[in-house]
């Protein structure tokens, strides 16, 4: 589906539309496709006044980021986020109607493989300098997957989009 087509489909909705980037940093996201929407990666908010990082990471990413989408003014986008599945729901319901979380960017297939692949390289390679039991990549990746599965399960027939980014 166009960003266009994606864009005139929720133009309708109230409040502003925000989308969360799943492990996808800004500069892997084609701006192209957002025009007008104001990008941010994780790791901009956390050097923020009144991050409290004592807590979990995943915790302070989910009330950082229903924060911003709560002020902001415009159309946002908050790239490379680690949140779980439970978290991602709660933000869709928490931020309405002030926002909408129309999308939800995800890494595709051909992307999830190469990251894998690398992953599995990498601890090959520096495995007796890390402190991950052999297989946790490859649990640490089906873990995504199967966040990845929930998410389409639940936004099915709503107005949440998940939206693939392929390449690598």
């Amino acid at each position: 589906m166009s960003m266009e087509i994606f864009k005139r489909l929720f133009a309708r909705s109230q409040g502003v539309n925000v989308y969360l980037a799943l492990r996808l940093p800004k500069r892997n996201i084609p701006g192209e496709n957002f025009p007008g929407v104001a990008m941010r990666d994780i790791g901009e908010l956390a050097a923020l006044p009144g991050v409290d990082l004592s807590h979990p990471v995943l915790s302070w990413q989910c009330r950082r980021i229903e924060t911003e989408f709560m002020q902001s003014s415009g159309e946002l986008m908050i790239c490379d986020v680690i949140l779980q599945f439970e978290e991602i729901v709660h933000l869709s319901e928490a931020i309405k109607p002030r926002a909408r979380l129309a999308g939800i960017l995800v890494p595709g297939p051909e992307r999830m493989a190469k990251w894998l692949a690398e992953g599995m390289a990498l601890y090959r390679d520096h495995n007796r300098w890390l402190d991950f039991p052999p297989g946790h990549i490859e649990a640490v990746y089906a873990d995504f997957q199967e966040t990845l599965k929930r998410l389409k399960a639940h936004f099915d027939n709503r107005e949440t989009r998940i939206i693939e980014i392929q390449g690598s």
